[in-house]
């Protein structure tokens, strides 16, 4: 038995593979029906979830096309207020419309100004006005009179004009206030003596100078060694402006009226505050800003206290309330033409102490 175990074992192997194999293929086409019914089901599905997807990125791609269009289409929306603020404006200069009240009168020039083409101080000049010029007012409104010029129609500034003729101060007037009496300070007191020729009067002034310099100004000391006047003003401050030490400038300021109390014991002494400058050159340099001029205004009217000299404040009697030099009346924002000086000594003459 054992001799034909060997080909025994081979031929029963042979058939359990034929068996196997024919089993195999019967799993196999089972295996294959179902993975083909199986991907039919996937083909399906798939085509069902690529048309959803497709349904939906259209209809999103519509809405957001509609959407676009109806933004690009809809105008924006304009408010009531916004229209009827665009309506107050000239299209072209898109400045405020102004309804000039009418009027039929003569006016009067009361300080040097200009007639605008147009309510706007940067509109073109079309002319110069002096003071004492009369002119005929059609209209006013917001700071402005329509008048005729030359033929045709301008602008001038309302606060350069009045009904009231004004009474023209001649030299001979000046010259009689100001008898006997000096004055002290930088340009602008130099100015003031340009444009009233004061001859009655000694004036030690000069561009540039300044308190501290002016305590050994020879020519300033020999006057005052020399002569007996009735009033001394003192003016500075503008071209201290730029110093950061305070305390400085009023130190030197009681220096030098006390030297003049020297050699002045009978005369009354004034000390003048600084008198501010236009808004534009503050606004350009901080140097000269308001709250600067109050700061040297205050240390001058220390000095004041404590020498017994008499403070005037220059700047109320130039500028009124608002303590701010009218931009036309200086040219660089500082020194003043005839009518604003002629206003400083008026005010003066109006509070000191005769």
């Amino acid at each position: 038995m054992r001799k034909y175990t060997k080909y025994i074992i081979p031929i029963m192997a042979g058939i359990i593979a034929c068996t196997g194999c024919a089993s195999s293929d019967r799993e196999i086409e089972k295996t294959t029906e179902v993975t083909t019914e199986a991907t039919t089901k996937e083909t399906v599905t798939t085509q069902e979830i690529t048309s959803e997807v497709t349904s939906e990125t259209t209809t999103e791609t519509t809405t957001e096309a509609t959407t676009k269009e109806t933004e690009e289409t809809t105008p924006e929306e304009t408010t009531t207020e916004d229209t009827t603020k665009e309506l107050e404006f000239e299209e072209t200069t898109k400045k405020p419309k102004l309804k000039f009240r009418e009027v039929d009168e003569v006016v009067y020039v009361t300080r040097h100004t200009y007639v605008y083409v147009d309510y706007s101080t940067q509109s073109q000049k079309k002319g110069e006005l002096g003071v004492s010029n009369s002119l005929k007012r059609i209209g006013i409104c917001n700071g402005w009179s329509m008048v005729e010029f030359e033929g045709d129609t301008g602008y001038v500034l309302t606060e350069c004009l009045s009904l009231d003729k004004p009474v023209e101060k001649t030299m001979e007037y000046y010259d009689e206030q100001f008898a006997g009496d000096c004055f002290i300070g930088d340009s602008r007191t130099q100015g003031l003596f340009n444009t009233s020729q004061i001859i009655t009067a000694d004036f030690l002034c000069s561009v540039g100078q300044n308190i501290s310099d002016v305590r050994s100004d020879e020519k300033t000391l020999n006057h005052l060694k020399t002569k007996k006047y009735r009033n001394v003003y003192i003016e500075f401050g503008i071209n201290e402006m730029g110093w950061s030490d305070l305390d400085k400038f009023e130190r030197c300021y009681e220096e030098f009226v006390n030297i003049v109390k020297q050699y002045q014991p009978n005369a009354k002494i004034y000390v003048q505050g600084v008198i501010p400058v236009t808004k534009t050159k503050s606004d350009s340099n901080q140097t000269y800003a308001p709250h600067r001029v109050s700061a040297f205004d205050e240390r001058i009217k220390s000095v004041a206290k404590k020498t017994g000299a008499i403070y005037l404040d220059i700047a109320i009697g130039i500028c009124g309330e608002s303590r701010v030099l009218p931009e036309d009346v200086a040219p660089d924002g500082v020194h003043m033409g005839k009518y604003y000086n002629d206003k400083w000594l008026d005010y003066i003459i109006e509070n000191r102490e005769d």
